[in-house]
């Protein structure tokens, strides 16, 4: 990647603190965690909808709290705005299709509160242009996936987003 370690990890991904119940979501009362990335200058944050569906807050340790939620349940995508997320650096959105075998990056934050606090990555590949039932939505890659990865974002070698963690197959 092109872009210095202390750049990817102090402003493209973050951990998102939910809290279902209502009221500001705090270490102690974190209901839900999962990871997103800005996608622009602006603030917005994408992350997967089945993170932070039936939520009330969504925080972002030391960045704030975000709000005008949208998300599109059919994609597994929502959308925030970081109140404080204006001119923060994000990652580019890649605009070409993603290549059969193609090398990619997972980063994210799985397990939250039992692996340590930090960013994970995990490499692999494309192993298949469609997810399961052939549908194009989706991709399947190599890269190991845990719970907490959800709405991470996976990039391609220049560190542009080709995809976003969404599920992993169950046994």
């Amino acid at each position: 990647m092109v872009r210095s370690k202390r750049t990817v990890f102090s402003a493209f991904f973050i951990a998102i603190a939910l809290d279902a119940a209502g009221g500001s979501a705090f270490a102690d009362d974190v209901s839900s965690s999962g990871t997103g990335f800005l996608v622009n200058n602006q603030g917005w944050v994408v992350t997967n909808a089945h993170v932070v569906d039936g939520c009330t807050s969504v925080s972002v340790p030391e960045m704030g709290t975000g709000d005008a939620l949208v998300i599109d349940r059919q994609n597994d995508l929502a959308a925030f705005k970081l109140r404080s997320g204006i001119g923060t650096p994000h990652l580019p959105l890649r605009r070409s299709q993603p290549r059969l075998g193609e090398d990619i990056a997972a980063y994210g934050f799985p397990l939250q509160g039992i692996l340590s606090d930090s960013i994970k990555v995990t490499t692999g590949n494309i192993s298949s242009l469609v997810g399961m039932e052939n549908d194009t939505r989706y991709l399947q890659v190599s890269t190991p996936l845990q719970p907490g990865n959800s709405g991470g974002p996976i990039l391609d070698q220049w560190g542009s987003v080709v995809g976003v963690s969404t599920a992993v197959l169950g046994n």
